[in-house]
């Protein structure tokens, strides 16, 4: 699913109370020179690009799919969260900023970093782009490259229901790689919510929030605390289906998932 029209992009912003600002082609530019956190591995990856204050990801295009996917499944999450009163770790989104119809960022707020001048270094992508990297040690930190870190039980049982929800959503790039900590550690935020997909022939719980084959020290972190994830009812997911169709998204398919998740002890 994209955007059919400019209207769609507008209700969307209207529902959620998301500004919608016009930029000019000095903004543009000075949000094209900006640092990026990691190399791209795919021409379909949309550059992230970070200034003092904030983060932009982009450019978009307004028919393209993952615009519509990046926004429309974050604020599906959200929505559930809300309706269910969960905790929610998502990123928040500050904006949309347009240039001329035609090229499009989402800005997000920044995660607390404590480098205030990280070092950055001119890459030139296998693309032959060049960028200013910024040095992989002044990023913030993926829960999965630091599970350890994890000490307090409520935080493991926050993103264990983050996944749980973007599990039965069918948001795909599932797992700890897309959830980031903050500079203290004491904080999580869920990022990255343009694919769709999901977990293929998952064997445990566990598995279905994950799309990165388990480690030892993932079990050892997250299982004791997997039968903590609260799962909605048939009969509660069955209420949100006219929410859901904001997004696009099939209750029947939330249903099949629901169940299928129910079926691992």
């Amino acid at each position: 699913m994209s955007f059919r029209k400019f209207e769609d992009l507008t209700a969307l912003c209207d529902r959620e109370n998301l500004p919608l600002f016009a930029i000019n082609q000095h903004i543009l530019d000075q949000i094209t020179c900006l640092p990026v956190p990691n190399r791209r591995a795919s021409t379909y990856k949309k550059f992230i690009r970070i200034d003092s204050e904030c983060v932009y990801k982009g450019p978009y295009t307004l028919f393209e799919k993952k615009f519509f996917r990046e926004l429309a499944n974050k604020y599906a999450v959200d929505m559930m969260c809300r309706k269910f009163n969960i905790p929610n770790i998502n990123i928040r989104i500050q904006a949309v900023l347009m240039f001329e119809h035609s090229i499009y960022y989402i800005k997000y707020e920044k995660i607390k970093s404590c480098f205030i001048n990280p070092r950055l270094h001119d890459h030139r992508d296998v693309f032959g782009v060049t960028v200013k990297l910024i040095e992989k040690v002044h990023n913030c930190l993926k829960v999965c490259d630091a599970e350890e870190t994890l000490v307090d039980p409520e935080k493991r049982t926050s993103i264990l229901q983050h996944l749980y929800f973007r599990y039965l959503l069918g948001i795909g790039d599932i797992g700890t790689h897309n959830i980031l900590f903050d500079a203290d550690f004491k904080e999580v935020y869920a990022v990255d919510f343009e694919e769709m997909g999901g977990v293929r022939n998952p064997n445990t719980k566990l598995e279905c929030l994950d799309k990165k084959k388990d480690s030892l020290k993932k079990k050892m972190i997250f299982e004791p605390y997997i039968n903590t994830i609260w799962e909605p009812s048939e009969l509660e997911l069955q209420e949100l289906e006219e929410d859901l169709k904001n997004y696009f998204i099939d209750i029947k398919i939330v249903l099949r998932r629901m169940k299928y998740f129910k079926t691992f002890v």
